[in-house]
């Protein structure tokens, strides 16, 4: 005999009468997730890799042989670029030398065009030599050439309206002995002994003793200018004595006699020269030529 067993029912508690709902079945277990294809390939292939065995039925000296080839083949192109580099090489050095050649016998051709211009004009040169030593000897020889028309002028606008000059003379001494400025290379514009006027103000004459007020005086006397004459009172002589100190051509004026005769003065004494006497009209005769050149 089977006997049947019915589950209690539950009355709900607000007495409605209805009866609960079932319990929820449970889900169904999810299916498992298939592999994808490159695992199962993997899989396989690990498989098979365990299944089977290699072996290696070469002998050493074949591989030996495989890396010599491969060694030599490198060796090959690298010889062969090498080769290609050093023909590059060797072309570019051939055409710098063939420009080189070419601009070789231009310079060469030229050369040769100056050289005849050159031969024709040898006698402009020895004349332009000729001028050039014609000039260093005008210069060394009025180098020291004093401006005498100076002097006079400068010695009568000192002399005042009561003073009259009855005598003059000028002391020189001749040029310091000096090689010859065409030998030693000199040029013009400088002393014979190559120095300037700068440096040579008295352009080699030797300084002359000319008395003066001061003994002790170093001035550069270029020569001694002895003067006489007369004057309407000692006031005159003292009034030339000032004119002639304040004159840049002379140097020390120094009446050395006065001597008093009825209404005149009769006086004597020496100015120096300073070198502002000198024409200097040939100290640079080359620029007379240059101008003319130009003109």
């Amino acid at each position: 005999m089977t006997s049947t067993q019915t589950p209690p029912t539950t009355v709900p508690a607000d007495g409605g009468g209805r009866r609960d709902r079932r319990a929820p079945k449970p889900a169904k277990a999810r299916k498992a997730a298939k592999p994808s294809r490159a695992t199962r390939q993997k899989g396989v292939e690990a498989g098979r890799d365990a299944s089977q065995t290699v072996v290696n039925l070469l002998s050493p000296w074949v591989f030996e042989e495989l890396r010599v080839h491969q060694l030599r083949r490198r060796f090959v192109l690298g010889a062969l670029v090498l080769v290609v580099a050093v023909g590059l090489i060797w072309s570019g050095l051939r055409f710098e030398l063939h420009r080189a050649e070419e601009e070789l016998r231009g310079q060469e051709a030229r050369g040769s065009a100056l050289t005849v211009q050159i031969r024709d004009l040898a006698p402009v040169r020895t004349f332009v030599d000729g001028v050039q030593r014609r000039v260093i000897r005008v210069h060394d020889t009025a180098y020291d050439e004093v401006a005498f028309s100076r002097v006079l002028g400068g010695l009568t606008a000192a002399a005042g309206p009561g003073t009259a000059i009855t005598s003059v003379s000028i002391g020189l001494v001749s040029r310091v002995s000096a090689p010859d400025s065409s030998a030693t290379g000199g040029s013009a514009g400088t002393a014979p002994g190559g120095q300037g006027a700068e440096q040579d103000p008295t352009r080699g004459l030797l300084g002359t003793t000319c008395p003066g007020p001061d003994p002790f005086a170093t001035n550069d006397v270029v020569g001694c200018l002895s003067i006489e004459g007369t004057a309407s009172s000692r006031a005159e002589v003292g009034d030339l004595v000032v004119a002639l100190g304040e004159d840049d051509l002379f140097l020390d004026p120094y009446v050395s006699t006065t001597t008093a005769d009825n209404d005149r003065v009769s006086f004597s004494g020496t100015v120096g020269l300073s070198p502002k006497v000198f024409s200097g009209r040939y100290d640079d005769p080359g620029r007379s030529l240059r101008e003319g050149v130009k003109k």
